[in-house]
């Protein structure tokens, strides 16, 4: 894998859809830089943790984001601690500051922000992870979203802690990555491209 960190505008200064705009400039030039870097644009993944994980299943959900030129599909997501349906936060400062506002001034707004809202069929795979003991952002947010992409017939996984909370999922993801990333192998043919190689 090559992987690129790919960072974003951060809110209060910069609200809802920043951050989208900036994770399409950087799909926009990793598909520009492919050959540079030996890219396959067919297998791009996305990964992310909590703000991160929400704008990873965001882009994925998306199919060609409005204003922009075509650009490659995300091939599968990783999502931890993800907060995949921002309809369910009211009064929130943290989604506040993000969104610009309380979820009953621009409910659309909301739901437009929301992965949960934009489940469909065609959705790549996605692979959920979660610490039970999550208080931030709680774990019906990965199991709701987790049955929706189920019900939409997008193949999912999904990887509970029963001792973990927020920032301990992060820091001590353990076999929670390690399942993610043989469902990055699964889904992007690994071992089926090594075995060519070496062929």
């Amino acid at each position: 894998y090559a992987v690129f960190n790919v960072n974003y505008r951060f809110a209060p200064r910069y609200t809802w859809p920043a951050q989208m705009h900036d994770l399409n400039q950087a799909l926009q030039w990793i598909a520009d830089n492919a050959t540079q870097y030996q890219l396959d644009l067919k297998r791009i993944n996305a990964w992310g943790y909590s703000s991160g994980a929400h704008l990873a299943a965001l882009i994925g959900g998306f199919n060609t984001p409005a204003g922009s030129r075509d650009l490659p599909r995300i091939r599968s997501v990783v999502a931890g601690g993800i907060p995949s349906d921002l309809r369910k936060y009211s009064g929130s400062p943290i989604v506040m500051r993000f969104m610009g506002g309380d979820r009953h001034e621009m409910p659309e707004r909301y739901a437009q922000a929301s992965p949960a809202y934009h489940v469909s069929s065609d959705d790549p795979p996605v692979f959920l992870y979660h610490g039970k003991l999550d208080f931030l952002v709680t774990v019906d947010q990965s199991t709701d979203y987790y049955e929706a992409l189920l019900a939409a017939g997008v193949d999912a996984e999904l990887y509970l802690h029963g001792w973990r909370e927020h920032a301990t999922m992060f820091l001590f993801g353990g076999d929670a990555e390690n399942r993610a990333i043989r469902f990055l192998n699964r889904n992007n043919a690994v071992e089926q491209l090594l075995a060519a190689e070496q062929s």
